[in-house]
């Protein structure tokens, strides 16, 4: 079996006003958001998730 690379990270923050706005400031595209976070999509295909 080989890795070939890293489908999706999960990041828990305390301020997910600041995470949101840091990831919308490097240019990541979110493809949903909600009351317990949101998720980007990374040119690669690699999803970020930011959880409060």
């Amino acid at each position: 079996m080989s890795i070939l690379g890293i489908e999706e990270a999960v990041f828990g923050v305390t301020d997910r006003q600041k995470a949101v706005r840091f990831l919308d400031d490097f240019g990541l595209k979110r493809t949903r958001s909600g009351k317990f976070g949101a998720n980007y999509n990374c040119v690669d295909g690699t999803v970020v998730k930011i959880r409060d």
